[in-house]
């Protein structure tokens, strides 16, 4: 993976005004999004090429893109929070899988977070809907990660992607 080939673009996440809240529509979060780069013509979307390169280096390379994406977005969240009145969060998509002991996630989230200079409360990791068994080491990860003050979520959940009960805890 040449990280010149692939970019991050940013989707983002609107508060409006409602009945009661006066609060003007603003940012409050984005959405980090992996794109590949084409010399002629628009970026490709991950299902493009996501498992091309996970078929040439597995684990190895799902790690060096979560590691990109994650420094880009948390650069971006403290850009955007410098001009904005309020704190803007940023979204990372990550795979359950991910969170399996000794595979990337907490130690990579410590140096990212202090080279970035960003509090870890603005980063919200989205976990993928993906049918799995969740072990007791992605739920410690998850506990280490909530403990460092980095927001969790579920992605896509109940979009179809998964199936009707993809989280079974230990």
């Amino acid at each position: 993976m040449s990280r010149g080939n692939f970019c991050t673009h940013f989707q983002p996440i609107i508060t409006v005004p409602t009945v009661g809240n006066s609060c003007p529509a603003h940012v409050v979060a984005v959405e980090a999004l992996l794109r590949e780069r084409q010399i002629d013509g628009p970026p490709r979307f991950p299902f493009k090429y996501i498992s091309n390169l996970l078929n040439r280096g597995g684990a190895e390379v799902l790690q060096r893109i979560t590691r990109f994406v994650l420094f880009d977005a948390c650069r971006a969240s403290e850009a955007l929070s410098r001009i904005s009145d309020w704190p803007v969060s940023v979204a990372v998509n990550i795979s359950p899988f991910q969170l399996e002991k000794g595979v990337f996630i907490v130690e990579d989230m410590l140096r990212i977070l202090q080279a970035s200079q960003v509090s870890p409360d603005t980063l919200i990791l989205e976990i993928t809907e993906e049918p799995c068994h969740i072990s007791r080491d992605m739920v410690e990860t998850v506990e280490l990660l909530l403990r460092l003050g980095v927001r969790i979520a579920i992605d896509d959940l109940g979009a179809g992607s998964g199936n009707a009960r993809p989280w079974k805890f230990p």
